[in-house]
Parts: C-alpha cells; sequence; structure tokens
C-alpha cells in the first residue's frame, strides 16, 4: 500500500525516481526516492528561469521581460508584452499569472475569463475586418473569373 507524505522545503534536482531537497530551514540537501512528486507551489513566475524553449526564445529576443521580483512578465494595461526597451510587442499578449507584475490578483478564473474577453473584444474588429476583405477578394476573384469565362467563352 503507498501512502502520502507531506515535506516542506524546496526540490533542488529531480530523476525519475529520486528527488534531491532541501527541508525547510536547513541547508543540507537529502535524496529521497520517490514514485511521484506533486507540485504545489503553482505555476513557474520567475521567467528570467524558466527554461521551455518558447519562453527562452521570446526573452532572447527581448520581447519577453520578466520583472525585477520575479512574480510574471512585464505588460501594458491591457496584457501586450513590454519588450526590453519599454515598447509594446505587437501581437503577443499574456493573460492570467504571467500579469502578476501589473495587476497582483490574476489568477482565479473570473480574473482570467475578464482578460479573455477583454482580449476576444480587442480582437473582435480585427478579425471582422479581415472576413470582410476576404470576402472581398472573393467576390472581386468570382467576377473576375465571370468575366475571364464571358471574354474567352
Amino acid at each position: 500500500m503507498s501512502k502520502l507524505t507531506w515535506y516542506a522545503g524546496r526540490a533542488t534536482a529531480m530523476s525519475p525516481r529520486e528527488v534531491l531537497w532541501r527541508a525547510r530551514g536547513r541547508t543540507d540537501e537529502q535524496a529521497m526516492s520517490v514514485a511521484r512528486v506533486v507540485n504545489c507551489t503553482g505555476p513557474a513566475t520567475d521567467y528570467a528561469r524558466v527554461d521551455q524553449p518558447l519562453v527562452a526564445q521570446l526573452r532572447g529576443a527581448g520581447w519577453l521581460v520578466p520583472d525585477a521580483l520575479g512574480l510574471g512578465v512585464e505588460t501594458d494595461e491591457d496584457g501586450a508584452l513590454v519588450d526590453r526597451d519599454g515598447r509594446r510587442v505587437p501581437g503577443l499578449y499574456a493573460i492570467g499569472s504571467m500579469r502578476r507584475p501589473g495587476l497582483w490578483e490574476t489568477t482565479s478564473i473570473p480574473e482570467i475569463r475578464a482578460q479573455a474577453a477583454a482580449l476576444a473584444r480587442q480582437f473582435a474588429p480585427a478579425a471582422a475586418g479581415s472576413r470582410a476583405r476576404q470576402r472581398s477578394v472573393s467576390q472581386c476573384s468570382e467576377v473576375a473569373s465571370a468575366d475571364a469565362s464571358a471574354a474567352f467563352g
């Protein structure tokens, strides 16, 4: 029979069956054999240290700027990423916990839903314009095809 055991501390390294960790208030590391590890700290928020390829690439390009306190990333008031020169990055937005530096309370579903709805409202006019352009281009090509058929028919 398995049992669940809670430990307060910080994992310093992991392999598939072993965790090196430091108990809270201690400096020495301990090794522990494990079947599972459950991270109860929430998502990683120090984007200066997040090593996911997309995050690393955006950070390297200067388009994703971690905030000084390690809470998330620098964004404009509507969630647009702010680059290393303090300018909005066109087309790149963050919602949820990534926006903690500017919003602080941004982890519950109602807050994230409101952010997603605001972005959708912002994108809706552009999407509607894009659909209108697609329709007009499509209609023009149909007219051109009909004219060509009549001319060469």
